[in-house]
């Protein structure tokens, strides 16, 4: 959004904003897909009898 708002569409082309782009998106990609996992296995280890211990329900 910044070079957008700062660099013309000739100048863009000349910068490695498609390359810094892909390597953002596959980090991101990464990071989501490893949360959802991690997620999902403390849900499985710790079921909903964990859950309500902490939240004081207990």
């Amino acid at each position: 959004m910044t070079l957008g708002l700062t660099h013309t569409t000739a100048e863009l082309r000349e910068t490695a904003h498609a390359t810094v782009g892909r390597v953002a998106v596959s980090a991101w990609l990464v990071s989501l897909v490893l949360g959802v996992v991690a997620y999902l296995m403390l849900a499985f280890f710790y079921g909903p009898q964990h859950i309500e211990f902490v939240r004081g329900g207990a």
